[in-house]
């Protein structure tokens, strides 16, 4: 991989075939790991990820090519880091031995689409997509890897299944790795804040850091608890509007420190 200073348009796909041909040798077949039974998710490849200590990249490749879970790999790249309006390429899809999507190599995904939810390494985002009306529906899990040199922006690996209209999934938490006091998405967000009946001050963990963040939220839950010493009791709520779109809410459920 030859480093100079200067640099072309084209560099990321020689970044890329180095990276592809690094998983080869980081995981190859037939390398003794079990693997062919685990889940294809993008919460258990974090976890597998730390496990065997090889990249994001490295192990959703060998394991999308053993599963036989109907699913399929995708690694994408924002074209320009200077896009009013983000634009991701598809580098290349891998499908397993179980599903067939066949997605084009160098596709422009445009407009809304969770893959800009991954701003940040090791951030992650879930959702229901159309690429292009010629690809059905799908369900995507994805998350932010390292960017190709020179560039601002993460890469995206994702994993992408089928959405079956005939089987409607039941509502379901979605577990994301991110910025608690910046949720993501569109519409209406909250951020839950369990706080404890003891005091109205916080001084560790996430409560510290949303202090820092959004230091006008801990005055006004202060302020609220000196109204009505009561207000700090088991059980209570309160609610805070940050923004249009934004709230806190405050859950004293927890007793003592």
């Amino acid at each position: 991989r030859a480093r100079s200073g200067k640099r072309s348009e084209d560099d990321w796909q020689l970044e890329l075939l180095c990276n592809i041909a690094a998983a080869e040798f980081l995981m190859p077949v037939g390398s003794g790991m079990d693997l062919e039974h685990q889940s294809v998710t993008i919460d258990n490849l974090l976890q597998l990820q730390k496990q065997y200590d090889v990249s994001t990249e490295a192990l959703s490749l060998r394991l999308v090519k053993i599963t036989e879970e109907p699913c399929s790999l995708f690694a994408a790249a924002r074209t320009a880091d200077d896009e009013e309006v983000a634009i991701y390429r598809v580098d290349y899809s891998v499908d397993s031995r179980s599903f067939k999507f066949n997605v084009p190599r160098g596709l422009k995904i445009r407009g809304k689409t969770v893959l800009s939810e991954c701003t940040a390494v090791g951030f992650t985002a879930k959702g229901s997509e159309r690429w292009t009306p010629s690809l059905p529906k799908i369900d995507v899990e994805c998350v932010g890897i390292p960017p190709y040199p020179g560039h601002y922006f993460p890469r995206i690996i994702g994993i992408a299944r089928s959405k079956s209209a005939e089987q409607p999934m039941p509502v379901q938490i979605k577990y994301l790795w991110g910025d608690a006091v910046e949720p993501r998405g569109a519409g209406r967000r909250i951020i839950a804040h369990i706080v404890n009946d003891k005091t109205p001050n916080w001084g560790a963990g996430f409560a510290l850091y949303l202090r820092k963040k959004m230091p006008s939220v801990q005055d006004e839950f202060r302020e609220w608890v000196s109204v009505e010493q009561t207000n700090l009791s088991l059980g209570n709520v309160h609610q805070l509007m940050v923004s249009d779109d934004l709230s806190v809410v405050h859950m004293i459920v927890q007793h003592g420190y």
